[in-house]
């Protein structure tokens, strides 16, 4: 069993009130009251805090990322957005600006304003200054000319926790192809040639595909076709000795370069389409470099609290290391 957790920095009080459509006489307890010490503003906020976790767990935000893969967010939205934010306070201290061009795609910039009064610590000052990784739940106020302009409802951090025998422990939502056992053969410390480099690079999707199958212990290897939602899939992998179900997402040589978004079908679809399957890992893999971006999708949907799962970024030189010390590279 999984279960979100969240850390609060800043919490609008009216706006998650609304949000969490309190009863009249639950809005008393945690609206902002005249006399509130900084004690009170924070148990409030707090107490809103835990709510809000509740909310997330059963009727979560889109995502802010994955929503503009397919549409618009329009005013009044609310939406989830972590990434890094870049943030500064006004010489009068009563307001903090926050800013970013999107992480998956930088032709979206996000805005906003973060009212101090509304700290919950004296220390928030200290969070919300320069850049900073956050997580922001928040209404969209204004679409314009690219520009998405965010009213905060809660700014924090968010965190994934896994129950084994009762316990709770921190569920990390990337792994490395280093902990996949199916790889405990390759030599992690042996670099890649320029000549293995150039190999894997000039391979075609299907000789990958079907290297990797070997490799993992899939004897089941679909066709390509236009409507597939995954190149590769299996229940069997086995990550830090745990059985995983995961399918893949696989760019061979058609993809020249670095992989970007635009490489993803229009508006980034494949990885939509795989984000469809009924796994609990996915796994995008290229034969070259991947750009931050794409990693940043892969994120965001391994985050997408209405359905959370782990990701792998496999690139051209974990697949070389693979494919070299598995006896596939000729």
């Amino acid at each position: 069993m999984q279960e979100v957790r969240l850390t609060l920095i800043f919490a609008n009080q009216d706006g998650l009130v609304d949000l969490l459509g309190l009863r009249p006489v639950d809005r008393a307890r945690f609206l902002p009251a005249t006399g509130d010490t900084q004690t009170d503003r924070a148990v409030k906020q707090h107490g809103l805090t835990d709510r809000l976790q509740q909310l997330l767990r059963t009727d979560p935000p889109a995502e802010l990322q994955r929503l503009l893969l397919t549409s618009l967010p329009f005013g009044g939205q609310l939406v989830a957005v972590e990434q890094a934010f870049y943030f500064r306070r006004r010489s009068s201290n009563d307001f903090v600006d926050f800013h970013a061009q999107l992480n998956t795609d930088k032709q979206w910039r996000l805005e906003g304003v973060v009212d101090t009064s509304r700290f919950p610590f004296s220390s928030t000052s200290e969070h919300l200054r320069k850049r900073n990784n956050v997580l922001m739940v928040a209404i969209v106020s204004d679409v314009q000319d690219q520009t998405i302009r965010l009213r905060p409802l809660f700014i924090g951090h968010r965190s994934w926790l896994e129950e084994t025998a009762g316990l709770w422990t921190p569920d990390e939502r990337r792994v490395h192809v280093q902990q996949v056992d199916q790889f405990s053969e390759v030599d992690w410390a042996h670099g890649v040639s320029r000549d293995d480099a150039t190999k894997v690079n000039n391979m075609r999707e299907d000789v990958v595909k079907d290297a990797l199958a070997a490799i993992i212990g899939s004897p089941f290897v679909p066709k390509d076709w236009g409507g597939e939602r995954s190149d590769l899939s299996t229940n069997n992998l086995l990550v830090s000795g745990q059985q995983t179900s995961a399918a893949w997402l696989l760019k061979g040589r058609s993809v020249k370069g670095t992989m970007q978004i635009a490489h993803l079908g229009k508006n980034g679809d494949q990885i939509e389409r795989l984000a469809t399957e009924p796994v609990e890992l996915l796994v995008v893999q290229h034969n070259d470099a991947i750009s931050a971006p794409v990693v940043h999708m892969a994120e965001t949907f391994a985050y997408d609290m209405r359905n959370p799962r782990r990701f792998m970024i496999m690139d051209g030189l974990a697949t070389a290391m693979i494919l070299r010390d598995y006896g596939h590279l000729k």
